[in-house]
């Protein structure tokens, strides 16, 4: 099964335009039969709705005074166009039977990967299709076989109209995917779609949920170099404490990294800049290892202890020699530390 047509809102005056180009006599008709054809040309007659949509029709021209060997006159046209918008709509269905209504909406594009219409919609940034497709009763949370659903596609790509238009629909924003657990809060985090975190959050996304290596959408934003979602979940009382199975803190990775800019927004909101992994190693250990020398500057400032020890022994000058980085070494020497 292929969406190998854009499903769109019915438009009157598209379908009023195609009227007239095919309509013939005084006053203008046209037969009952090309009436999908013409609904067709305007995008109501998709392959996820057309069947549903032409058995429809058949009732519908009986209640109009048609067979499908009558001529339809402009205004019999309006009344089946507002009579098929009206179903396509699902105008005074319940949940249930909108869902149900045009099976192929929830139906699977690819037999390997489980992916939907609405998947495929959102893949592709077509906001149009992923509108309609709501419309007709594509199930908003509906995922492919490796759990991806709608809105962490949206939220992984940074399109924040979709992910408006999907939280709107009901979406579920802490829904984990996959092996790994990663929430959509995560994966906008890692990429830094600033304005899809903002949705997320102002819908109530759980701010410390972590994926299933422990990490957090803070975590995941520091590990991107994600500076302003750092800020932005930081003033939404995100935990700079909170750490990964490994016992590392957003601090820590910020450090190996050399993000000062990102050590300095941590510390501010509160990180400690002593607080250990599951190692013993402090901050001060992660970026004496990379030999990051302005993040040592940085958590020196910060008061971090230079002779911390991690569960080895070691000190932080230790691992900068270990790890080859003598210029580290000699800032450290030249702070006061213990040789």
């Amino acid at each position: 099964q292929k969406m190998s047509e854009p499903v769109v809102e019915g438009s009157y005056d598209a379908l009023k335009a195609a009227f007239s180009s095919a309509a013939q006599g005084s006053p203008p008709r046209i037969s009952a039969a090309e009436l999908p054809k013409l609904l067709g040309e305007t995008g109501m007659m998709a392959d996820v709705v057309a069947e549903e949509t032409g058995a429809f029709l058949q009732g519908a021209l009986l209640e109009v005074g048609c067979s499908a060997s009558d001529q339809i006159d402009a205004e019999q046209l309006e009344r089946l166009f507002h009579a098929v918008t009206d179903f396509q709509a699902c105008k005074g269905c319940s949940d249930e039977e909108r869902h149900a209504r045009f099976p192929k909406v929830n139906g699977t594009l690819d037999a390997e990967s489980g992916t939907t219409p609405l998947l495929q919609a959102v893949g592709a940034g077509d906001e149009a299709a992923v509108s309609a497709l709501l419309r007709l009763g594509a199930l908003v949370d509906w995922p492919a076989y490796d759990g991806t659903t709608p809105l962490y596609v949206a939220c992984q790509h940074g399109r924040a109209g979709l992910v408006a238009l999907l939280l709107a629909s009901r979406a579920q924003p802490d829904a984990a995917v996959g092996r790994l657990g990663s929430t959509p809060l995560g994966i906008a985090s890692l990429k830094g779609h600033l304005a899809a975190v903002d949705a997320l959050t102002a819908a109530g996304a759980a701010l410390e949920l972590p994926s299933k290596d422990g990490a957090t959408p803070l975590y995941s934003a520091t590990r991107g170099g994600q500076l302003e979602v750092v800020k932005t979940l930081l003033a939404a009382r995100s935990d700079p404490s909170k750490t990964t199975n490994k016992g590392l803190a957003p601090l820590h990775r910020a450090s190996a990294l050399g993000h000062t800019e990102l050590m300095q927004a941590l510390l501010d909101a509160g990180a400690d800049p002593e607080q250990m992994d599951v190692a013993g190693c402090a901050p001060l250990h992660a970026c004496c290892a990379y030999g990051q020398a302005e993040a040592v500057s940085v958590l020196l400032e910060a008061q971090a202890d230079l002779e911390a020890r991690d569960f080895s022994g070691s000190t932080p000058l230790l691992r900068a020699v270990l790890a080859g980085r003598f210029g580290v070494a000699a800032l450290l020497l030249g702070r006061g530390a213990s040789p």
